[in-house]
């Protein structure tokens, strides 16, 4: 046979691929269930909503099919109790019964009943994506590299926001400035930001929150929610624009919002720390069948982010931290449904957020602040099973102010206020979708949907006001069919994009422009065997070269900027065995026309195409259970994302792009004997990175180095539960230690740091 040869690297992913696939296609023995107990709190409901709140408070993987389990309810459950007796009164007169199916619970009927029910696959609880396809799927039924991220995943660690989690998920970088209460970017698989709109989509509840031509910082989605008011945040790899529109390069991160379960009552988070961190939540909340809501606020705050050791700004000006950096952070939440019937359901949300933070410590005329608001209304009527139809709208408005001093601009001891300036958007999004179950092996899924933004810039220097308009509406397909051990997806979206006139203080400048492109997605899935599947996806996606990218004031114009363009392919496999879920994927992403900014000269630039870019490389997931217990995992990403081809600067051509780090291994350990105490430790290693080339100076001194060295770091959480109040409200008490190795690590750009190590105790509680 003959063979290609390749490069020094792909061998090796390429060989441990097959390594893999050999070994996981033979399935290991099934891991008995021991005999823990868990400190349960379930109140009375439907079977399906109680084996849901069981698999969440005890950490088990339930597998059930939903014809059996419908139509019944379920008693509540209280106290501790061991696995065995809370399935036995879940499932008492149902007719239901469980046995350990390869380290998981598989509830059927008993064999008396089972020639009569019809019976599907098994579904698997809390592994659940609605982002992938758009609609409800298994995880383990889409052609895709998947990350699902649970509320319990959230709680095991002490977090301060929902992007530190993030930066534990395989391929995905998260920029972070100024203050540990700010969000900046998402770049996911080697993309790296882009000079004209992002590359990576942040949804919340499964819609944008910004326009295509904002450049408020973090466009609003990481900064909505607490790390308390999320249920679930779903990480889709690869290019999206077939469902989602342009900006969907790398993938999409999806925070889906918490909804309230049982009975009228609330909870309570409060922690303190170290350098005057705190952090304080409360929400209330009720559910019935008729509907449910929940109303949460929370603040946090903070007097000691490290002071930085180096300048923070481009070309090694003075400006330095005199103190330590100050942030504070505040967020509400409101989410809500109504149900008129059993097929319908109206949805409302509300969410906002106000940060302050000094970008340079000691500094009070130099600050970065943030507020947003959003709100949203969602209608679903199902028609048994046919299909759905799904709608929803969502409006948002942001704003971000910011402030430099002389200091800042060279003048040395003067802390007096230099330049101000402030940028807002408002922005709209409406989609309406329907699902067709034509068969039940084929599903057809239909929808349009419609986005548009206005972007105010209220400059620095000049008093100058410019604006920004846009509109984008799209058309998109997919069909998903099942033969057999075949999986098949297919589909695509069209785009109309427009950008509307540019005005500088009223008066018009750049003129409207529009363009329409097609982007299609295809992927197939073989199931192996009943725990290990294999998948192919190809897919495109695009990135408009916006009026601002092209015509930015102050630097070189470029009318003729092309618009981003990419290609990706991906080869993956899942497998669910006695010692482990696991997961891998190659993939290799291929882009025209990337928009780079370049530095022409000091202080000035200007955005350019780089001809070709290619993007390879491997994730690895595995995450186990051992003795009910142990709770290991492990994900590692190697991405290589270099330049092919650049006319324009031909000496790039063989460098590395910006902002990823190629080798990233996090690995962590949950310890939960039982229903009372637990203690987990997670930690990430990074290697070297490059940084952009426009935040290093034109003379390469030693102000910044381009090229950023790798780091280690670890935190770690001892949780005990306590019963202030009786035995049937359980509150748990932690203490917790961020960065255990006090480690002063540049993330992103340069002026970027993580905060040092933190001590923290706190109580969450239910009442």
């Amino acid at each position: 046979m003959h063979h290609r040869p390749m490069g020094a690297r792909r061998p090796l992913a390429l060989r441990l691929a097959l390594v893999l696939a050999l070994n996981l296609t033979t399935a290991g023995p099934s891991l008995a269930q021991a005999a823990s107990r868990y400190q349960l709190q379930i109140p009375a409901q439907s079977l399906t909503a109680a084996l849901d709140a069981l698999a969440t408070q005890t950490g088990v993987r339930l597998l059930y099919s939903p014809e059996a389990v419908k139509g019944h309810s379920a008693p509540a459950l209280e106290g501790s109790l061991d696995l065995d007796t809370a399935l036995a009164r879940l499932l008492q007169g149902t007719g239901l019964t469980w046995s350990s199916n390869n380290g998981s619970i598989a509830i059927r009927p008993r064999p008396a009943q089972e020639a009569d029910k019809h019976t599907e696959a098994p579904v698997q609880l809390q592994e659940v994506t609605v982002t992938a396809t758009r609609t409800e799927r298994r995880v383990d039924q889409v052609p895709a590299n998947v990350s699902i991220i649970s509320s319990r995943d959230i709680a095991q660690r002490n977090l301060n926001n929902v992007q530190e989690f993030l930066r534990t998920v395989e391929s995905v970088e998260v920029g972070q400035s100024f203050s540990v209460a700010q969000s900046s970017s998402i770049d996911i698989r080697g993309v790296g930001g882009s000079y004209s709109a992002p590359t990576s989509k942040v949804l919340v509840d499964g819609m944008g929150t910004d326009a295509i031509i904002s450049q408020v910082q973090g466009n609003g989605g990481l900064n909505f929610l607490s790390p308390w008011d999320v249920e679930q945040v779903e990480v889709v790899r690869g290019p999206a624009s077939a469902l989602y529109g342009p900006e969907v390069i790398g993938g999409v991160v999806n925070l889906i919002p918490k909804r309230w379960h049982g009975d009228t009552g609330g909870e309570v988070h409060a922690s303190y720390g170290s350098r005057d961190t705190s952090r304080v939540g409360v929400a209330v909340g009720s559910a019935g069948e008729a509907g449910d809501f929940r109303i949460s606020t929370y603040n946090a705050g903070s007097d000691g982010f490290i002071a930085q050791r180096q300048p923070d700004t481009p070309g090694g000006m003075i400006s330095v931290d005199r103190a330590p950096r100050e942030w504070k952070d505040r967020k509400n939440s409101f989410t809500g449904a109504l149900r008129p019937s059993e097929r319908q359901e109206i949805t409302a949300s509300y969410q906002d957020f106000a940060t302050r933070s000094f970008t340079q410590g000691g500094h009070p005329n130099q600050y970065l602040n943030l507020d947003g608001r959003t709100w949203a209304v969602g209608y679903r009527q199902e028609f048994g099973e046919a299909g759905a139809i799904k709608a929803g709208y969502r409006e948002t408005h942001l704003e971000q102010r910011f402030g430099f001093d002389n200091e800042y601009f060279g003048t040395p001891g003067d802390l007096s206020l230099a330049a101000k300036g402030a940028k807002s958007s408002n922005s709209s999004e409406f989609n309406l979708q329907a699902d067709w179950n034509i068969s039940a092996d084929n599903t057809l899924i239909a929808g349009y949907s419609r986005s548009s933004g206005e972007f105010e810039l209220h400059s620095m220097f000049g008093n100058n006001i410019y604006r920004y308009k846009s509109t984008v509406d799209g058309f998109y397909l997919q069909d998903e069919a099942r033969f057999g051990r075949w999986s098949l997806l297919a589909g695509g979206r069209q785009d109309r994009i427009r950008m509307h006139d540019d005005t500088k203080n009223g008066v018009a400048t750049n003129p409207s422009s529009s363009v329409s492109v097609f982007n299609p997605r295809l992927g197939a899935q073989y199931q192996w065997s009943d725990t290990t599947a294999f998948y192919a996806s190809a897919g495109t996606a695009y990135v408009p070269a916006t009026n601002a990218a092209r015509f930015i004031d102050g630097d070189v114009p470029n009318a003729g900027l092309k618009p981003e363009k990419s290609t990706s392919y991906e080869l993956g496999l899942r497998s669910r065995q006695a010692y482990g879920d696991i997961k891998l994927a190659l993939f290799r992403t291929q882009y025209r026309d990337k928009i780079n900014r370049v530095e022409l000269a000091p202080g000035i630039g200007q955005n350019q195409n780089i001809d070709r870019v290619e993007v390879v490389g491997l994730e690895l997931g595995w995450k186990a259970r051992f003795r009910e217990a142990w709770h290991p995992f492990l994900n590692y990403s190697y991405t290589d994302s270099s330049i092919k081809a650049d006319a324009a600067n031909p000496q790039n051509v063989g460098t590395r792009m910006p902002q990823t780090a190629v080798h990233k291994l996090n690995l962590g350990l949950l310890y939960a004997p039982g229903g009372d105490w637990s203690a987990s430790l997670t930690g990430t290693l990074r290697s070297s990175q490059y940084v952009r080339q426009w935040y290093c100076p034109s003379n390469n001194t030693n102000a910044y180095e381009c090229h950023l060295g790798g780091y280690f770091t670890a935190d770690a959480k001892l949780t005990r539960a306590i019963r202030p109040f009786g035995e049937k409200d359980r509150w748990n008490a932690w203490i917790a230690v961020n960065n255990l190795g006090d480690k002063h690590y540049r993330q992103y750009y340069p002026f970027e740091y993580s905060d040092g190590r933190i001590w923290t105790v706190g109580i969450d509680g239910k009442f």
